[in-house]
């Protein structure tokens, strides 16, 4: 055997692709990249010869997946094949001196047809296994045990990826669940799976392994050794092809030991000690219990001690230490956790203090007091590091010298530098820092930590100045606690059975020495051949030179290319933009303009001669363009400003900008300049100022209307106040006025009047003002409202007329309440203004501009007429045909005018002054199909002479005051009452008794009056009852909450505070009987009036029986301590609707006295929304109630 000189080299085999024909299929061809520096063993030249007669050439057949590091082509994707099959096939034909091709396959089971048709000879194992097909093989070339690799050492693998058929299952069934094992077609998709978290581990081999997940995988780390037969790689030959197997077979086995371990070193973990996991370990039978009794090993690691042990970029745990470790867990079949500190003295407390079981130290005789050590696993000489200036200075003196904390240098620093002042710091990087900063001169670390931090971090600045080849040599060495002896022996095993090769392997796998050498003469090389370098330089500046005016010719070609484009992407940038802009030099000539400027002036391209020309023209379009343009330059700033661009002989309003622009030397050159237009904003400016002055004039209506209503309100609130005044004061005098109450009376009546009348318009003209039409019996409304006026017109002896078409309809649809408003403000401006003569109205038929059917109602007298110069706004609010005493506001005609445009009609006047008015009402005229209900105002006036006999009603609500009000109230009239606290409770007693009508409260707890009444009608039903008059009862008077009411089955809705007549009159509509009443009525009286509360509406609303109105109050109070109870408690809850609720009810006692500030307080309450703000509101309703009892209490004691 001769072994190859000269060191170990790569050399390319290539060959010249050609096409090979075999059964019209044609394969691509593969030149081998291997290994050449093996020391070939001769095989006998009779079985070289027999062998080359039979094959001139053999074929050997490869699949185009990769199967690294045994297999690999890039996937087919190159012209090379490499990998432990390569080397151990070059090696083999080398040694038969036989030639070979590579076929590439894209399709396994091609390959193996090809393989039994003898196409191709060889197939390496690769991704053909066994079980495949039926065939020949070699010996196995190389073996590889099988490892589980997880992330970061997990220790809870279930789940297990491994390649389909690389492991057969049958041979992990005794290791793992069938049902845990995922099978994936590649080594990569295995491999992703465990990274990506769908695997807890991936099988693999240890030389795969070794490959794969040392650059593209490094968060998957060995976990456990699998016990399973080694993965062998083999070559695979056809059934009946002995002669191929038997030669392979003879040259793999004439392979030396040493090549063997040259190809795995190739391709294989350098660290070999894991490869031979199957050496044992001889351990005691205590040592075997401590192992079983501790799974676990804690390590603890000084994380700045590279290249030892260290974090990654990766924050991956690696050095030295990470290698050792891995084979360890291994050769124990244990858990490893790492527990990374800052500096060494942490590492020793750590282990003091129980926190971990061993560490990484250097033994010493300070040490060796608390630890024991194992067999030492690697060993460095000291040395010292200075600034890279002083590390071959003859005359440098350390003063000051930097240790790190708890290293081993501390226990001999005083034999080497016995008078250098020393300065602890926690580790070498903070020493090696110092150096740097120039606090200190040195510091001693062993000279593989040296090489690494100074490669690393501070190159060129710090360097060794000496090695300490004459001290002992730092040893590393597992470190454990005294007590842990057995530790340290099983330590001292596994270590045993890794080969010193091996550990210095690894050791130098993580070293990178740095030492200077000796000074000598080779230091001065430089000297000897100067004169040589100087002609190499020469002639390379030539070079370079010559090289450099070439690029430069180039770049100036490419500088002129980009400049090119340049111009052209900035010309299609600024066409992009669609404002116009445009760039004049200080000639205030054109230099470039965009598309949206050269569309504005009709401009031709820049290309054309005619563009300057036509270009300098267009500044003229702008007013006092040349100042601004001329202010920019000789001032150098932006100028802003609106302006007026003539374009084709239109103004169109612009926000122009100039933008000085200067050259390379810092001169003015020019403007940039553009302009936006704002034609559309100053159009919306102008509409603005529009509505700002529509605005104004509608605030300053809304001012005229506020004080005119004022004016209003506060004549007839004088005659009001001023009679009631007098009429006290001659009550004092035991006088009776009753004049002036009646005139304070009428003077009421007429500001309520006008209160509504002010509605109305507010409704209008917000738009709130619904209309509901509905079928009505036209002629006996208008005759109703008609006979309301006869009166009025008697006493002034004028002759009022009725008149109607006979094309008029009885029934038609229309609002009933708004015809008789119209009406009636037309009827009673013209008894107003006539004196004498006469009033006609007649309703007939007329047909409009569109053919359509209308209802004319005219009325006409002989009046004072209106005054030519307001006839023309005489339907404005507040407009009086005449400054004299027949009062009103102004708002009749204004209403009747909305009211008519509203129901979609029309109302004309005409009028001729001391002759009279004319006045039609022109509105749509819809005839109903069916008679309407009869008026209910005709109706009440129909019954209001009738009396009731005693009816059976019964009464519903939560609140026992008003109760007791109501029911006071039923029995003066006389009807029999029956009461009930609840809703569910009147339920019980409507389904026992009888009643002809109930009155229900409609806010009530539990059951409120809707639900009752629903309740009610239901009950009705099933039992087949003569339905019973159900009416609503509550304090919030909206038009809502009776629509809420007869929604829900009731017949009618009744708003509190009820009086005697409002309430006879329901009941009276719902009940008539042909019984005249009685003419004789009893009286109110009148009570003591208190500043709280108004005790004489309680007598009012009770018929003047003032001892039950005693009753009642002394009742109130009562009820009001347990509502203001409950109110606390809600409030402290802060449950919203329950308070509301109570306010609500506290809120419809006190409408019965007119407790005015109560109420007010209770609707506050009412429509709280702010949490915060609800103590405030419940205070001031609790003062009320307090003050409201006060009060209560001192008029009954008056009046008793």
């Amino acid at each position: 055997m001769t072994k190859s000189i000269g060191s170990i080299i790569f050399l390319l085999l290539l060959t010249v692709s050609y096409t090979l024909n075999a059964e019209q299929n044609s394969y691509k061809r593969l030149n081998i990249f291997s290994y050449l520096g093996f020391s070939i063993q001769k095989v006998d030249e009779e079985i070289i010869l027999s062998f080359k007669d039979k094959y001139k050439k053999v074929i050997v057949g490869v699949l185009n997946e990769d199967d690294p590091p045994y297999n690999m082509s890039m996937n087919g994707s190159g012209y090379y094949f490499e990998g432990i099959a390569a080397d151990y096939l070059n090696y083999i034909f080398t040694a038969l001196d036989v030639s070979f091709d590579i076929i590439l396959f894209d399709d396994k089971d091609e390959l193996i047809k090809a393989l039994q048709e003898g196409i191709i000879d060889i197939v390496t194992s690769g991704h053909v296994y066994d079980s495949d097909f039926e065939h020949l093989s070699s010996i196995p070339y190389i073996e590889s045990v099988f490892f589980v690799y997880a992330n970061d050492y997990n220790t809870n693998v279930n789940n297990i990826a491994i390649q389909n058929g690389y492991i057969q299952l049958d041979d992990i069934e005794h290791l793992f669940n069938k049902s845990h094992v995922y099978k994936y077609d590649s080594y990569y998709e295995a491999i992703q799976s465990t990274v990506l978290g769908r695997s807890d581990g991936v099988i693999l081999d240890v030389f795969s392994a070794n490959y794969l997940l040392k650059d593209l995988y490094k968060s998957l780390k060995l976990n456990y050794f699998v016990d399973i037969k080694p993965y062998q790689a083999k070559f695979i030959f056809s059934k009946d092809n002995f002669l191929l197997k038997e030669t392979f077979d003879l040259v793999l086995s004439s392979i030396s030991d040493s090549e063997h371990l040259s190809i795995k070193n190739r391709w294989g973990n350098s660290f070999q000690a894991i490869s031979e996991i199957n050496d044992g370990l001889s351990l005691s039978e205590s040592e075997k219990e401590w192992l079983k009794a501790n799974n676990t090993l804690r390590v603890v690691v000084n994380e700045f001690n590279a290249p030892v042990s260290y974090y990654d970029k990766n924050d991956i745990f690696s050095g030295f230490a990470a290698d050792i470790l891995d084979v360890i867990k291994v050769k124990l079949g244990i858990d490893i956790i790492i527990i990374p500190v800052k500096n060494l003295t942490e590492v020793e407390l750590y282990l003091k203090n129980d926190k971990a079981d061993i560490a990484l130290l250097s033994p010493s005789e300070r040490r060796s007091e608390n630890f024991l050590f194992s067999k030492s696993i690697s060993h460095a000489y000291l040395s010292l590091i200075t600034l890279s200036s002083n590390a071959v200075s003859s005359d440098f003196k350390i003063e000051k010298l930097a240790l790190a904390e708890s290293n081993v240098a501390n226990d001999i620093k005083y034999k080497v530098f016995p008078y250098a002042e020393v300065k602890l710091v926690p580790n070498y990087l903070e020493a090696m820092d110092l150096i740097v900063a120039g606090k200190v001169d040195a510091t001693m670390v062993t000279l593989g930590v040296a090489d690494y931090y100074i490669q690393r971090y501070f190159h060129d600045r710090l360097g060794v100045r000496e090695i300490f080849y004459d001290l002992p040599p730092v040893m590393i060495s597992f470190a454990a606690k005294k007590k842990n002896s057995e530790l340290i022996s099983i330590l001292d095993k596994a270590i045993l059975v890794i080969s010193p090769d091996a550990l210095q392997t690894v050791d130098n796998r993580w070293r990178r020495n740095a030492v200077p050498g000796q000074e000598n003469w080779r230091d001065y090389k430089n000297t000897i051949f100067t004169i040589f370098i100087s002609s190499v330089i020469l002639i390379l500046a030539s070079l370079v030179w010559a090289r450099f005016t070439r690029n430069h010719y180039l770049k100036r070609l490419d500088i002129t290319q980009a400049l090119k484009y340049h111009l052209k992407f900035m010309q299609e940038v600024i066409d992009s933009i669609p404002h116009p802009i445009y760039v004049r030099n200080s000639k205030r000539e054109i230099v470039l303009c965009n598309e949206s400027y050269r569309k504005i002036f009709n401009l031709p391209l820049p290309t054309d001669d005619k563009f300057y020309k036509l270009a300098k023209m267009t500044c003229c379009t702008m007013v006092n363009i040349h100042k601004d343009y001329y202010e920019a330059i000789r001032d150098r700033k932006a100028i802003y400003k609106d302006k007026q661009l003539i374009i084709n002989g239109q103004i169109v309003h612009i926000y122009h900008w100039f933008q000085p622009y200067c050259d390379h030397e810092g001169n003015i050159a020019g403007v940039v300049g553009g302009w936006i237009d704002v034609s559309e904003r100053i159009r919306l400016l102008e509409e603005l100022m529009l509505a700002k002055e529509k605005a104004d004039n509608a605030s300053q209506a809304k001012t005229n209307f506020l004080a005119t209503m004022i004016h209003e309100i506060r004549t007839p609130m004088n005659a009001i106040i001023g009679l009631l005044e007098l009429a006290i004061k001659h009550s004092d005098r035991g006088e009776t006025d009753v004049e002036s109450v009646k005139i304070a009376h009428t003077s009421a009546k007429g500001l309520l009047a006008l209160i509504g009348d002010i509605l109305d318009v507010v409704k209008i003209e917000s738009g709130r003002l619904d209309l509901v039409p509905k079928d009505i019996n036209i002629r006996q409304k208008i005759t109703y409202v008609v006979q309301v006026f006869e009166g009025i017109a008697k006493q002034k002896g004028l002759e009022l007329t009725l008149s109607f078409d006979s094309q008029v309809p009885s029934f038609v649809i229309l609002d009933s309440l708004r015809i008789k408003q119209i009406i009636s403000n037309i009827l009673g401006n013209a008894i107003k203004f006539t004196d004498q003569g006469f009033i006609k109205l007649s309703v007939s038929i007329l047909i409009n501009d569109d053919g359509k059917e209308c209802l004319n109602i005219k009325i006409s007298d002989s009046g004072v007429g209106i005054p030519n110069e307001i006839k023309e706004n005489i339907f404005s609010p507040f407009i009086q045909s005449h400054n004299n005493d027949k009062g009103g506001t102004g708002l009749g005609l204004n209403i009747c005018y909305s009211l008519c445009k509203l129901m979609g009609g029309d109302i004309f006047i005409e009028s001729e002054m001391d002759k009279g008015t004319t006045v039609d009402v022109i509105l749509p005229l819809i005839i109903s199909t069916q008679e309407g209900d009869q008026d209910s105002e005709i109706h009440r006036m129909e019954v209001s002479e009738t009396i009731l006999t005693s009816k059976y009603i019964l009464i519903v609500d939560d609140n026992k005051v008003n109760r007791l009000l109501l029911s006071q109230q039923l029995a003066y009239l006389g009807h029999v009452v029956d009461e009930a606290a609840s809703g569910k409770l009147a339920l019980e007693r409507y389904e026992e008794n009888s009643y002809h009508a109930v009155i229900t409260d409609c806010t009530m707890p539990e059951m409120d009056g809707y639900e009752l009444a629903r309740h009610l009608r239901n009950v009705e039903k099933i039992e087949h009852r003569h339905p019973a008059i159900i009416l609503g009862y509550t304090a919030n008077a909206q038009l809502e909450v009776r629509e809420a009411c007869i929604e829900a089955g009731m017949d009618d809705c009744l708003f509190k505070p009820l009086n005697l007549d409002d309430l006879d009159s329901v009941l009276k509509t719902y009940f008539s009987e042909e019984v005249k009443v009685d003419e004789g009525k009893p009286l109110i009286s009148a009570n003591h009036l208190t500043p709280c509360f108004k005790p004489e509406s309680l007598e009012r609303l009770l018929g003047g029986d003032t001892l039950v109105a005693k009753q009642i109050l002394h009742e109130l109070v009562t009820v009001n301590h347990a509502d203001i109870a409950e109110l606390t408690a809600a409030v402290e809850l802060e449950e919203s609707n329950e308070i509301r609720n109570i306010a609500h009810k506290i809120k419809g006692v006190c409408r019965m006295i007119e407790a005015s500030d109560l109420m007010e307080a209770c609707e506050r309450l009412e429509r709280f929304e702010n949490v915060e703000a609800l103590p405030e509101y419940f205070a001031e309703v609790k003062k009320q109630v307090q003050r409201l009892e006060e009060e209560i209490q001192l008029y009954l004691e008056k009046s008793r």
